[in-house]
Protein backbone atom coordinates (compact mmCIF):
# COMPACT_ATOMS: atom_id res chain seq x y z
CA UNK A 1 0.00 0.00 0.00
CA UNK A 2 1.58 3.29 -1.14
CA UNK A 3 2.02 6.33 1.10
CA UNK A 4 -0.71 8.30 -0.70
CA UNK A 5 -3.19 5.44 -0.23
CA UNK A 6 -2.25 5.21 3.45
CA UNK A 7 -2.91 8.91 3.84
CA UNK A 8 -6.30 8.55 2.13
CA UNK A 9 -7.17 5.66 4.44
CA UNK A 10 -6.29 7.69 7.53
CA UNK A 11 -8.22 10.74 6.30
CA UNK A 12 -11.28 8.57 5.61
CA UNK A 13 -10.97 7.03 9.08
CA UNK A 14 -10.73 10.49 10.65
CA UNK A 15 -13.81 11.62 8.72
CA UNK A 16 -15.72 8.60 10.01
CA UNK A 17 -14.45 9.16 13.54
CA UNK A 18 -13.13 5.57 13.49
CA UNK A 19 -9.74 6.80 14.71
CA UNK A 20 -8.75 9.80 16.81
CA UNK A 21 -6.47 12.62 15.72
CA UNK A 22 -4.35 11.87 18.78
CA UNK A 23 -3.68 8.30 17.64
CA UNK A 24 -2.90 9.46 14.10
CA UNK A 25 -0.35 12.02 15.28
CA UNK A 26 1.33 9.54 17.61
CA UNK A 27 1.70 7.02 14.78
CA UNK A 28 3.03 9.68 12.39
CA UNK A 29 5.61 10.88 14.93
CA UNK A 30 6.90 7.32 15.17
CA UNK A 31 8.32 7.58 11.65
CA UNK A 32 7.32 6.25 8.21
CA UNK A 33 7.70 2.58 9.13
CA UNK A 34 5.71 2.89 12.34
CA UNK A 35 3.02 4.89 10.54
CA UNK A 36 2.78 2.32 7.72
CA UNK A 37 2.56 -0.55 10.22
CA UNK A 38 -0.16 1.25 12.19
CA UNK A 39 -2.22 1.90 9.06
CA UNK A 40 -1.91 -1.69 7.81
CA UNK A 41 -2.98 -3.07 11.19
CA UNK A 42 -5.93 -0.76 11.61
CA UNK A 43 -7.42 0.04 8.22
CA UNK A 44 -9.64 -3.05 8.04
CA UNK A 45 -11.13 -2.16 11.43
CA UNK A 46 -11.87 1.40 10.33
CA UNK A 47 -14.46 0.35 7.76
CA UNK A 48 -18.19 0.17 8.40
CA UNK A 49 -20.24 1.49 11.28
CA UNK A 50 -21.71 4.97 11.69
CA UNK A 51 -19.78 8.11 10.89
CA UNK A 52 -18.68 9.72 14.15
CA UNK A 53 -17.36 13.17 14.89
CA UNK A 54 -13.55 13.26 14.62
CA UNK A 55 -12.05 13.96 18.04
CA UNK A 56 -8.60 15.26 18.98
CA UNK A 57 -8.64 13.07 22.03
CA UNK A 58 -10.29 9.78 22.74
CA UNK A 59 -13.53 10.12 24.69
CA UNK A 60 -14.88 7.43 26.97
CA UNK A 61 -18.09 5.90 25.63
CA UNK A 62 -20.76 4.66 27.99
CA UNK A 63 -22.98 1.64 27.25
CA UNK A 64 -26.56 2.58 26.27
CA UNK A 65 -27.93 0.76 29.34
CA UNK A 66 -25.74 2.88 31.61
CA UNK A 67 -26.87 6.05 29.80
CA UNK A 68 -30.52 5.12 30.32
CA UNK A 69 -29.95 4.37 34.00
CA UNK A 70 -28.08 7.64 34.43
CA UNK A 71 -30.87 9.67 32.79
CA UNK A 72 -33.51 8.00 34.98
CA UNK A 73 -31.50 8.75 38.14
CA UNK A 74 -30.73 12.33 37.06
CA UNK A 75 -34.40 13.03 36.34
CA UNK A 76 -35.31 11.86 39.83
CA UNK A 77 -32.65 14.17 41.25
CA UNK A 78 -33.06 17.28 39.11
CA UNK A 79 -36.28 17.29 37.04
CA UNK A 80 -38.47 18.80 39.79
CA UNK A 81 -36.09 21.63 40.63
CA UNK A 82 -37.41 25.10 39.69
CA UNK A 83 -36.16 26.31 36.34
CA UNK A 84 -35.06 22.92 34.99
CA UNK A 85 -36.17 22.59 31.36
CA UNK A 86 -34.73 19.23 30.35
CA UNK A 87 -32.64 16.35 31.71
CA UNK A 88 -31.24 14.17 28.94
CA UNK A 89 -28.19 12.37 27.58
CA UNK A 90 -25.86 14.37 25.37
CA UNK A 91 -22.46 15.99 24.93
CA UNK A 92 -21.12 18.27 27.61
CA UNK A 93 -20.52 21.81 26.39
CA UNK A 94 -17.78 24.20 27.38
CA UNK A 95 -18.30 27.92 26.70
CA UNK A 96 -21.16 27.06 24.36
CA UNK A 97 -19.25 24.47 22.32
CA UNK A 98 -19.76 20.72 22.45
CA UNK A 99 -16.96 18.55 23.79
CA UNK A 100 -16.42 14.83 23.06
CA UNK A 101 -17.43 13.93 26.63
CA UNK A 102 -20.81 12.22 26.96
CA UNK A 103 -22.96 12.45 30.05
CA UNK A 104 -26.04 13.95 31.66
CA UNK A 105 -27.02 17.35 30.26
CA UNK A 106 -29.32 19.48 32.40
CA UNK A 107 -30.71 22.48 30.51
CA UNK A 108 -31.99 25.20 32.81
CA UNK A 109 -33.42 28.70 32.87
CA UNK A 110 -31.38 31.32 34.68
CA UNK A 111 -33.58 31.09 37.78
CA UNK A 112 -32.47 27.49 38.30
CA UNK A 113 -28.92 28.59 39.09
CA UNK A 114 -29.83 30.86 42.03
CA UNK A 115 -32.42 30.76 44.78
CA UNK A 116 -34.83 33.59 45.62
CA UNK A 117 -32.21 35.27 47.78
CA UNK A 118 -29.77 35.32 44.87
CA UNK A 119 -27.49 32.68 46.36
CA UNK A 120 -25.93 30.12 43.99
CA UNK A 121 -27.87 26.88 43.70
CA UNK A 122 -25.22 24.36 42.68
CA UNK A 123 -25.78 21.15 40.76
CA UNK A 124 -23.68 18.04 41.26
CA UNK A 125 -20.86 17.84 38.69
CA UNK A 126 -20.93 14.05 38.62
CA UNK A 127 -23.47 11.33 39.32
CA UNK A 128 -22.70 7.89 40.75
CA UNK A 129 -24.94 5.49 38.85
CA UNK A 130 -25.47 1.88 40.03
CA UNK A 131 -24.52 -0.33 37.09
CA UNK A 132 -23.74 -4.02 37.27
CA UNK A 133 -21.67 -4.90 40.33
CA UNK A 134 -20.43 -1.37 41.00
CA UNK A 135 -21.32 2.28 40.59
CA UNK A 136 -20.10 4.23 37.55
CA UNK A 137 -19.34 7.95 37.62
CA UNK A 138 -21.10 9.96 34.89
CA UNK A 139 -20.40 13.62 34.21
CA UNK A 140 -23.19 16.17 34.71
CA UNK A 141 -23.17 19.27 32.49
CA UNK A 142 -25.53 22.13 33.37
CA UNK A 143 -26.35 24.28 30.34
CA UNK A 144 -28.49 27.42 30.40
CA UNK A 145 -31.26 27.58 27.82
CA UNK A 146 -29.90 29.55 24.87
CA UNK A 147 -31.32 32.62 23.24
CA UNK A 148 -45.02 1.25 16.98
CA UNK A 149 -47.88 2.44 14.71
CA UNK A 150 -45.45 3.61 12.04
CA UNK A 151 -44.89 2.12 8.59
CA UNK A 152 -41.56 0.33 8.39
CA UNK A 153 -40.84 1.99 5.06
CA UNK A 154 -41.05 5.70 4.42
CA UNK A 155 -40.00 7.70 1.36
CA UNK A 156 -37.91 10.70 2.43
CA UNK A 157 -38.48 13.99 0.64
CA UNK A 158 -36.18 14.68 -2.29
CA UNK A 159 -35.16 18.35 -1.89
CA UNK A 160 -38.77 19.41 -2.51
CA UNK A 161 -40.22 22.58 -1.05
CA UNK A 162 -43.83 22.78 0.12
CA UNK A 163 -46.18 25.75 0.12
CA UNK A 164 -49.24 26.25 2.31
CA UNK A 165 -50.71 29.70 1.73
CA UNK A 166 -47.88 32.14 2.30
CA UNK A 167 -45.86 29.67 4.41
CA UNK A 168 -43.05 27.53 2.98
CA UNK A 169 -41.24 24.48 4.23
CA UNK A 170 -39.67 21.24 3.04
CA UNK A 171 -41.34 17.93 2.27
CA UNK A 172 -40.35 15.51 5.02
CA UNK A 173 -41.59 12.24 3.57
CA UNK A 174 -44.32 10.36 1.73
CA UNK A 175 -46.09 7.59 3.64
CA UNK A 176 -48.80 5.10 2.76
CA UNK A 177 -52.03 5.39 4.73
CA UNK A 178 -54.75 2.87 3.93
CA UNK A 179 -53.51 2.47 0.37
CA UNK A 180 -53.18 6.22 -0.27
CA UNK A 181 -50.01 8.30 -0.31
CA UNK A 182 -49.80 11.21 2.12
CA UNK A 183 -47.16 13.87 2.66
CA UNK A 184 -45.45 14.63 5.98
CA UNK A 185 -44.57 18.28 6.54
CA UNK A 186 -43.96 20.71 9.39
CA UNK A 187 -46.89 21.41 11.68
CA UNK A 188 -46.20 25.14 11.90
CA UNK A 189 -46.00 25.33 8.08
CA UNK A 190 -49.36 23.57 7.62
CA UNK A 191 -50.83 25.31 10.69
CA UNK A 192 -54.50 24.38 10.15
CA UNK A 193 -56.57 21.57 8.62
CA UNK A 194 -58.14 21.95 5.21
CA UNK A 195 -55.51 24.18 3.59
CA UNK A 196 -54.28 23.29 0.08
CA UNK A 197 -50.68 22.06 -0.09
CA UNK A 198 -48.38 22.13 -3.10
CA UNK A 199 -44.82 20.97 -3.64
CA UNK A 200 -42.13 22.18 -6.00
CA UNK A 201 -39.68 19.54 -7.19
CA UNK A 202 -35.97 20.13 -7.64
CA UNK A 203 -36.58 20.75 -11.38
CA UNK A 204 -39.27 23.36 -10.48
CA UNK A 205 -42.14 21.03 -11.46
CA UNK A 206 -45.23 21.73 -9.33
CA UNK A 207 -46.75 18.69 -7.62
CA UNK A 208 -50.09 18.94 -5.75
CA UNK A 209 -50.13 17.36 -2.28
CA UNK A 210 -53.84 17.55 -1.54
CA UNK A 211 -55.05 19.27 1.62
CA UNK A 212 -53.92 19.26 5.23
CA UNK A 213 -55.60 16.30 6.95
CA UNK A 214 -54.04 16.44 10.42
CA UNK A 215 -51.86 18.88 12.37
CA UNK A 216 -49.95 18.24 15.60
CA UNK A 217 -48.66 21.47 17.13
CA UNK A 218 -47.64 21.28 20.75
CA UNK A 219 -48.14 18.27 23.02
CA UNK A 220 -44.68 17.12 21.99
CA UNK A 221 -45.06 17.46 18.24
CA UNK A 222 -44.71 19.80 15.27
CA UNK A 223 -45.82 17.89 12.18
CA UNK A 224 -48.69 17.60 9.74
CA UNK A 225 -50.14 15.15 7.23
CA UNK A 226 -51.48 16.22 3.82
CA UNK A 227 -53.03 14.25 0.99
CA UNK A 228 -54.00 12.30 -0.85
CA UNK A 229 -50.98 12.49 -3.17
CA UNK A 230 -51.05 11.08 -6.71
CA UNK A 231 -48.41 8.43 -7.35
CA UNK A 232 -47.69 9.77 -10.84
CA UNK A 233 -45.05 12.37 -9.87
CA UNK A 234 -43.80 11.05 -6.56
CA UNK A 235 -40.38 10.17 -8.00
CA UNK A 236 -39.83 13.91 -8.52
CA UNK A 237 -40.31 14.78 -4.86
CA UNK A 238 -39.30 11.67 -2.87
CA UNK A 239 -36.56 9.06 -2.89
CA UNK A 240 -36.87 5.29 -2.60
CA UNK A 241 -38.47 3.82 0.50
CA UNK A 242 -36.22 3.48 3.52
CA UNK A 243 -36.57 2.48 7.16
CA UNK A 244 -37.25 4.68 10.16
CA UNK A 245 -34.51 4.46 12.79
CA UNK A 246 -34.65 5.63 16.39
CA UNK A 247 -31.57 7.42 17.66
CA UNK A 248 -30.35 6.32 21.10
CA UNK A 249 -27.79 7.78 23.52
CA UNK A 250 -25.21 5.62 21.77
CA UNK A 251 -25.70 7.77 18.64
CA UNK A 252 -24.38 10.92 20.31
CA UNK A 253 -21.48 12.17 18.16
CA UNK A 254 -22.73 10.28 15.08
CA UNK A 255 -23.11 12.13 11.77
CA UNK A 256 -26.49 12.60 10.10
CA UNK A 257 -27.42 14.44 6.91
CA UNK A 258 -30.18 17.06 6.61
CA UNK A 259 -31.78 17.19 3.13
CA UNK A 260 -32.90 20.74 2.40
CA UNK A 261 -34.87 21.93 -0.62
CA UNK A 262 -32.42 24.75 -1.42
CA UNK A 263 -29.35 22.47 -1.60
CA UNK A 264 -28.78 19.45 -3.82
CA UNK A 265 -26.07 18.20 -1.46
CA UNK A 266 -27.29 17.37 2.06
CA UNK A 267 -25.81 19.19 5.05
CA UNK A 268 -23.82 17.06 7.50
CA UNK A 269 -24.23 17.63 11.24
CA UNK A 270 -23.39 15.58 14.30
CA UNK A 271 -25.85 14.44 16.94
CA UNK A 272 -25.05 16.16 20.24
CA UNK A 273 -28.21 15.53 22.27
CA UNK A 274 -30.96 12.92 22.35
CA UNK A 275 -34.22 13.68 24.16
CA UNK A 276 -33.71 17.42 24.67
CA UNK A 277 -36.53 19.85 25.50
CA UNK A 278 -36.40 23.12 23.54
CA UNK A 279 -38.73 26.17 23.57
CA UNK A 280 -39.98 27.58 20.26
CA UNK A 281 -42.07 30.71 19.67
CA UNK A 282 -44.96 30.34 17.19
CA UNK A 283 -46.91 32.80 15.09
CA UNK A 284 -49.88 32.71 17.47
CA UNK A 285 -47.64 34.25 20.12
CA UNK A 286 -47.39 31.10 22.21
CA UNK A 287 -44.13 29.52 23.35
CA UNK A 288 -44.20 25.75 23.21
CA UNK A 289 -41.61 23.54 24.91
CA UNK A 290 -41.08 20.51 22.67
CA UNK A 291 -39.59 17.49 24.47
CA UNK A 292 -37.65 14.57 23.06
CA UNK A 293 -35.83 16.49 20.31
CA UNK A 294 -32.54 15.64 18.63
CA UNK A 295 -29.90 18.36 19.01
CA UNK A 296 -27.19 18.85 16.39
CA UNK A 297 -23.69 20.25 16.48
CA UNK A 298 -24.47 23.44 14.55
CA UNK A 299 -27.21 25.28 12.70
CA UNK A 300 -27.70 24.38 9.02
CA UNK A 301 -31.24 25.68 8.58
CA UNK A 302 -32.94 28.99 7.90
CA UNK A 303 -36.56 30.08 7.53
CA UNK A 304 -38.33 27.82 5.04
CA UNK A 305 -36.36 24.67 5.97
CA UNK A 306 -38.87 23.35 8.52
CA UNK A 307 -39.92 19.75 7.95
CA UNK A 308 -36.75 18.71 6.09
CA UNK A 309 -35.79 15.06 6.61
CA UNK A 310 -32.55 13.93 8.24
CA UNK A 311 -30.97 10.58 7.31
CA UNK A 312 -28.18 8.51 8.83
CA UNK A 313 -25.18 7.02 7.02
CA UNK A 314 -27.20 4.00 5.87
CA UNK A 315 -30.00 6.16 4.46
CA UNK A 316 -32.47 5.50 7.28
CA UNK A 317 -34.70 8.44 8.16
CA UNK A 318 -34.09 9.61 11.74
CA UNK A 319 -35.90 12.94 12.10
CA UNK A 320 -37.53 16.05 10.67
CA UNK A 321 -36.39 19.64 11.16
CA UNK A 322 -38.36 21.62 13.72
CA UNK A 323 -36.22 24.76 13.59
CA UNK A 324 -33.16 26.59 14.87
CA UNK A 325 -32.46 27.60 18.43
CA UNK A 326 -29.32 28.77 20.18
CA UNK A 327 -27.16 28.30 17.08
CA UNK A 328 -28.18 24.69 16.50
CA UNK A 329 -30.73 22.82 14.40
CA UNK A 330 -33.28 20.65 16.21
CA UNK A 331 -35.18 17.65 14.87
CA UNK A 332 -38.21 15.76 16.02
CA UNK A 333 -37.52 11.99 15.90
CA UNK A 334 -39.06 10.51 12.76
CA UNK A 335 -40.87 7.68 14.50
CA UNK A 336 -42.38 10.02 17.07
CA UNK A 337 -43.59 12.39 14.34
CA UNK A 338 -45.14 9.58 12.32
CA UNK A 339 -46.81 8.05 15.36
CA UNK A 340 -48.27 11.47 16.25
CA UNK A 341 -49.86 11.51 12.81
Amino acid sequence: MGSSNRLKAVLAALERGAVSTEDSLRAALGGPREFARWVEQGREHWKGGPVRRPAVRRARRHPPALAQAAVALARRRFADRPGVVSVHWGLARLEGRSTPEQGIVVTVRSDALRDRAGRPRPFARTLRVPYGQRARVVKVSVQPVAGGGVPHTTRPGRHASVEVGNRTGVLGALVDRDGELHAVLSGHVAWGKGATVGAVAVDNTPVPLGTVQRVVLGDGGDEALAGPVSANQTSLIATAATSVRDLTPNDVNVAIWVHLARDIEPRKVFVTDVGETVPFDYEDGRRRHLPGLIGTSHDVTIGGDSGAPALDFDGNIVGFVVGSYGGRTYLIPARKALENL
